[in-house]
């Protein structure tokens, strides 16, 4: 479950991109409360996607990592509608293994923008707390 903070921080999420104006398509989550009740507090809206699960262990085997990274890569890759941005909420684990950047600190979001050739470049990170200051 969200902490108190983790509610505060959510809902300070979705009003950034409301005040910026970014443009929100498909908002994906894994099926963990957590993740599924940022995307909920954050856009009022999400698909869960089991294959942004982490896998539940504390050491992963190289066919863990494996799973995690095919269960988001589709989601990486794929170009999003015109003129609207795809969120995921999801979990570190999953982002590691699919991108080697391990996502610190909790709550950090990662601009990516897929090249339509089953890649994407990282454009930027943004602190969670950063959101608020963006938005003014």
């Amino acid at each position: 479950m969200l902490s108190e903070e983790g509610w505060q921080q959510a809902r300070a999420i979705g009003q950034a991109f409301q005040a910026l104006n970014i443009p929100v398509g498909q908002v994906f989550s894994s099926e963990y409360c957590r993740a599924w009740q940022t995307a909920d507090l954050a856009f009022g809206r999400y698909e869960k996607v089991p294959g942004l699960n982490f896998a539940p262990a504390e050491e992963y085997t190289p066919a863990q990592v494996e799973q995690m990274r095919n269960g988001i890569m589709p989601l990486l890759t794929a170009v999003p509608a015109r003129g609207t941005n795809t969120v995921i909420v999801g979990h570190d684990d999953v982002f590691e293994a699919a991108t080697g950047i391990y996502p610190e600190p909790q709550g950090v979001a990662f601009v990516l923008k897929p090249n339509g050739q089953g890649g994407f470049d990282v454009i930027a990170d943004i602190n969670v707390n950063e959101w608020v200051n963006l938005s003014r």
